[in-house]
Parts: structure tokens; sequence; C-alpha cells
């Protein structure tokens, strides 16, 4: 039995990190981050970015963000929110990822991904994929890229940015790691597709919902927010059923993992709704 809570947030939420007690909501339209407490939804405090506010990763220490209407990224400090540094990346910043040492920022708008030391922000390099790349996943030594306009998956090798292989996936807009395989929101399809992470072989398609876009792994399914239709699709892991279907809020864009429960951000109604599954001595999923 699923549980859902709602919280309110910004204004438009999109993407969501989470740092262990607290989930980061990015809010597009009010250029600003919320943070909630994950035990109860609490709001914490709400901090400025920079303008248009898209995705969010945590790097063990301090909360990055992307500002696609400014070309930068913001870096909070995950302990108070305090604003440390802002860098300029390429056009359109949109997706993160973190690979242990360096965070990695697509550029939408000039079909790149950049490569940024999380110590200093100091750009390390920049690297050409397919056209208007949105999602990013680190699977352990790979960075792979989901580039929605060019329709493709790329796997970049981290320590170098060298690509490794290009796969062919319709209108690709977010990924995920499970730890065998990346999952990528097929959106042109309303299908997820699963990728061997040793060579990018497709092992399978998944019918979700309508309008799949951000994804999540919680250590056995796979989440999928199903934009188009208010709803997020939960499937396992190892054979890619599809377990159940929830109603979320309208709009949703991004889900994160806090080790228990799931969330889901509601473009449409600037709200964030938590998934908790009831069992015996407990809540969690």
């Amino acid at each position: 039995m699923i549980r859902r809570r709602h919280y309110g947030v910004g204004e438009y939420p999109k993407g969501a990190a989470c740092d262990g007690d607290t989930l980061w909501v990015v809010n597009t339209n009010s250029s600003s981050v919320s943070r909630l407490a994950v035990k109860d939804g609490r709001l914490i405090g709400s901090y400025t970015v920079g303008y248009g506010p898209q995705n969010a990763v945590f790097d063990g220490e301090n909360l990055w963000v992307t500002n696609a209407a400014d070309d930068t990224v913001s870096k909070l400090a995950a302990r108070d929110g305090r604003a440390v540094a802002t860098y300029p990346v390429g056009p359109r910043p949109w997706g993160l990822a973190f690979d242990g040492a360096n965070v990695w920022v697509t550029t939408a708008a000039n079909g790149s991904v950049s490569k940024l030391a999380a110590r200093d922000g100091r750009l390390l390099g920049n690297y050409p994929v397919g056209a208007y790349p949105m999602g990013l996943a680190f699977d352990g030594s790979h960075i792979w890229v989901a580039s929605y306009g060019g329709s493709t998956v790329t796997k970049l090798r981290a320590r170098d940015g060298a690509a490794v292989g290009v796969f062919r996936v319709d209108g690709p807009s977010d990924l995920v790691s499970d730890g065998a395989c990346i999952w990528v929101t097929h959106a042109a399809r309303d299908r997820l597709a699963r990728l061997r992470l040793q060579d990018g072989r497709l092992l399978g398609t998944y019918t979700v919902g309508n309008g799949p876009w951000g994804l999540a792994f919680d250590g056995r399914s796979i989440w999928v927010a199903n934009h188009l239709d208010n709803s997020v699709s939960e499937l396992d892991a190892e054979h890619g059923h599809l377990i159940g279907t929830y109603a979320v809020g309208r709009g949703p864009h991004h889900v994160a993992f806090d080790g228990c429960s799931i969330w889901v951000t509601n473009g449409g109604e600037d709200s964030v709704t938590k998934l908790e599954r009831r069992q015996e001595g407990g809540l969690r999923l």
C-alpha cells in the first residue's frame, strides 16, 4: 500500500536532490531552491539561485544547481544553503551528475557536456555529444548523456571525457544506472529503454505512462515521472515488469530517492509528493 503526502514548494518545481536528511527542490519560475526535511516535509528554508534553474546534484558537501536562463551553475553549502560560488558554463545548462570528484553539466544549446572540479569549479573540459543534451548519469566509471534533440545516448569515459559509444534512443530525456544497466526515458514513445552498461546493447523497452521524464532507482525498482498523465510508474529493475502506477500532482517532472521514500516534483501545482510504502514495522520502499 502506497501512502502519499503533498508539500508546497516554490513556483514550478523541476529538479530535486537529496543529501540524506533533507530534500532540495529546484523552483524554475521563482529562481530558488526549497529545502525540506525528508522526515516530515517541513520547509527548512528557501535560497536564491540563478535564473531558470532546472536540476540539482549533491556532491557530499555542496548542492549544485543549473541555471538555464543565465548560463551558470550555482554552488550552495548543503549545511545551511549559503551561496558558495557561481560559475559560468555553456549556453542553457540543464542536467548534472557527480562522479566522486567532478561535476558534469549538459549545456543543451551547444550540444556539449562540461566537466567542473567540484572543489573549486575549475573547468576541466568540454566534450561534444548529440543535439540538445539533457539528462546525465554516472555508472562508476563512465558518464552517460541523453541527447533529446539528437535521439542518442552517449557514453563518455569519466577520466578524460572520451566518447566510447553512441546509442540510438528516440527522444531521451533522463537516465539512471542500476549498477548493471542504464535506464533511459524513451519520451518520444512513452517507454523506458534499458541498455547494458558494458556495451550499450539494448536489452528491452518497457511501456510506462504518457510523457516519461525524470528517473530514480531505489535499489530495487526504477521509478519514472509521467509528465503528461500526472503519475509515477514503478518497474522491477531486474526484469522491467510494471509493479504499479501511482497518482501524484499535476505535471510531475523529476524523481528523487531519500533512502526510504520516493519524492516527485509537481511542476503544475508548485508541490512535491512523497510516496511511502506501508509495511509491518514501519514505512519504507
